[in-house]
């Protein structure tokens, strides 16, 4: 399984980690803060529209 974490922050000041499953996309998880699961996959979307793991998916 490949991970990858990211910092979350606010203000700059960092309030926790999402890790994200490489090999499942639909996979995530956060440590250090309590996000609801519709802010998780906001920002899950987000980190994955900037990585272009869509693009690689062949999805747009």
């Amino acid at each position: 399984m490949g991970n990858a974490r990211y910092e979350i922050a606010k203000n700059g000041e960092v309030i926790g980690t999402i890790l994200l499953d490489e090999k499942d996309h639909a996979h995530c998880e956060s440590q250090g803060c309590l996000l609801d699961l519709p802010a998780l996959h906001a920002v899950r979307e987000g980190i994955q529209a900037y990585e272009g793991w869509n693009d690689q998916l062949g999805h747009a």
